[in-house]
């Protein structure tokens, strides 16, 4: 199982915003939960909402080629949820043709932050917890997928992420973790892993 997107990205998220005095990118807030309908919700509601996309790139999934549209945002202005770091977000939509097949979210910001309990991570249990009990434990989940990007149709990848850079930000020094989890078409978590890199 992979992290979906926002990892490979978020270095060169810093290094554009350590350019920055002010900020980058344009505001935008993340949409309630059933804004995006996977499967069905198209690239142009997605540019309805937001607006031309920062990023419009190919990608390769599962032997799928896909695009991934994405937005970055990030400002000295607003408060981090980690003291001496950067408040940076991020929202991103893979497609599959012209249709949403995975919405991803990670912010580092105070008012939105994507942080959860890796702690209570451990509470799941394969093939006996169900993708909802996750769901009441951590909260809503940053990153949410169909077919292609889940391996079987009927079947759900999930994620919660949480990274952002530190100061000095030229460093580049990031930390992130990530939650990724397979939930099958019956709801139960059929694979789970966490990853972690630098230092909190």
């Amino acid at each position: 199982m992979t992290c979906i997107g926002i990892c490979g990205r978020i270095s060169s998220i810093a290094a554009t915003a350590a350019l920055t005095a002010c900020a980058v990118g344009t505001a935008f807030v993340r949409p309630p939960e059933g804004y995006v309908h996977l499967g069905e919700t198209t690239r142009a509601q997605i540019v309805e909402r937001f607006g031309k996309p920062d990023e419009d790139e190919p990608r390769r999934i599962n032997d799928q080629s896909l695009r991934v549209i994405s937005y970055t945002y990030s400002s000295n202005a607003e408060a981090p949820k980690v003291p001496n770091t950067l408040c940076v977000r991020t929202i991103e939509f893979t497609l599959s043709g012209d249709i949403v097949v995975e919405e991803g979210f990670a912010s580092a910001c105070a008012s939105d932050h994507t942080d959860f309990n890796d702690h209570r991570a451990r509470e799941i249990v394969v093939d006996k917890t169900r993708c909802d009990q996750v769901i009441a434990m951590l909260g809503r989940p940053a990153s949410r997928a169909v077919y292609p990007i889940a391996r079987e149709k009927g079947e759900l990848f999930m994620a919660y992420r949480f990274m952002y850079p530190k100061r000095p930000l030229l460093q580049l020094n990031i930390y992130q973790k990530v939650l990724a989890i397979r939930c099958g078409a019956d709801g139960l978590v059929l694979e789970m892993e966490f990853m972690e890199s630098g230092e909190p």
